[in-house]
């Protein structure tokens, strides 16, 4: 009942900003194209009835554009304790790309005027890199850690188009591999089948073996579904076997095993008052697990900073982990009789320059 809320409103701009309500009648509906799913088109039809109904000089033709305009204009959000969708009209026009050069973000800002008070919700573009000047402005529809498939089929099942941009036409992803599957040819062995924008088959780097894109497919989900498993019993053990057992198969990059490996850093983040209270042999002990954390830090940075330039809360929160296993490692440090004054100075200011840390070339 709730989703006819909006298209009320909407209809209600005919009456009380005409303007404004003939501005966003020239939006893309796409409901020629949406209509083909059947569930979609009946459950469009009934918030059509409804909306007809309720306000007067709409009538059902209308109010199917209505739908169709907010269902491929409108953002969904969640924040705080709010879940809901928006239509931000100037937004609406910015066009989508898996790399795009700006950023949208949603924030509550306090509304006090004479007519009303309270909160609303306002989306805020920032400039993720440099723009030069008449660069088309791009905002992202999707998540950039889909993979290649991922991506395509939910631009082509959401909005209706194939996406071309910069990334799409890589096929390694700026070298990332996130997509890569390993060749199936029996005579490669260290080949990875990438995706080519407008051929229906992948295509191997090294030795040109080809496999039908729907094989590929096939391939991604059934690992997709092996990652997802959980480990029994989940611990820092079981875990770690996980994802050495897909890396042996997948690409350092590939986004199952970054997902896997970011789901490890946050799953065990480290407790510092713990990691304190321990015996220096406790810690010592722990050492490969505090490397193997840092190393996953900064593989996960350069991996964000490549396919997502500039700030963003997932990479503040992998430097607040990356600061803590630094932290440890100082400590870790401390306990050694042999330890040298430089080298714990040298892991110290490790932790001073961390705010840099995002920009530092790591080898992918």
């Amino acid at each position: 009942m709730y989703n006819v809320i909006l298209p009320v409103r909407f209809s209600l701009l005919k009456e009380r900003d005409p303007e404004m309500f003939e501005w966003l009648m020239q939006y893309m509906d796409h409901n020629m194209d949406r209509n083909k799913n059947k569930e979609m088109r009946d459950s469009t039809d009934r918030m059509a009835t409804i909306v007809a109904l309720a306000v007067p000089g709409i009538d059902k033709n209308l109010a199917w554009k209505i739908i169709g305009i907010l269902f491929t204009n409108c953002f969904e959000f969640k924040l705080a304790d709010i879940e809901a969708r928006a239509l931000y009209p100037l937004v609406s026009l910015i066009n989508h790309s898996c790399i795009p050069n700006l950023r949208h973000t949603n924030l509550i800002n306090e509304l006090k005027s004479e007519q009303l008070e309270g909160e609303i919700v306002v989306m805020k573009l920032e400039a993720q890199r440099t723009i030069l000047a008449d660069t088309e402005l791009t905002i992202r529809y999707n998540d950039y850690m889909m993979s290649q498939i991922q991506r395509q089929k939910f631009l082509s099942e959401q909005w209706f188009f194939n996406c071309s941009c910069e990334r799409c036409r890589d096929p390694t992803e700026f070298g990332t591999m996130t997509s890569g599957l390993p060749c199936t040819s029996s005579s490669c062995l260290s080949g990875y089948l990438l995706p080519h924008l407008g051929l229906a088959a992948w295509r191997c780097n090294k030795c040109d073996h080809e496999i039908a894109e729907e094989d590929v497919e096939r391939s991604e989900h059934n690992l997709v579904q092996l990652a997802e498993r959980k480990p029994e019993p989940y611990n820092i053990r079981t875990c770690l076997q996980q994802l050495h057992s897909l890396s042996k198969i997948l690409h350092n990059n590939h986004f199952i095993i970054i997902n896997l490996k970011q789901k490890f850093l946050f799953s065990f983040s480290i407790n510092m008052k713990k990691i304190r209270d321990l015996e220096p042999e406790q810690r010592k002990k722990l050492s490969p697990l505090f490397l193997a954390q840092e190393k996953y830090c900064r593989q996960l940075l350069t991996y964000h900073e490549v396919l997502d330039p500039g700030q963003s809360n997932i990479k503040t929160r992998i430097l607040l982990e990356l600061r803590k296993v630094l932290l440890i490692q100082s400590r870790v440090l401390t306990d050694d009789p042999g330890t040298t004054r430089e080298a714990l100075a040298s892991k110290l200011m490790e932790v001073k320059n961390l705010s840099y840390l995002v920009y530092e070339k790591v080898t992918l």
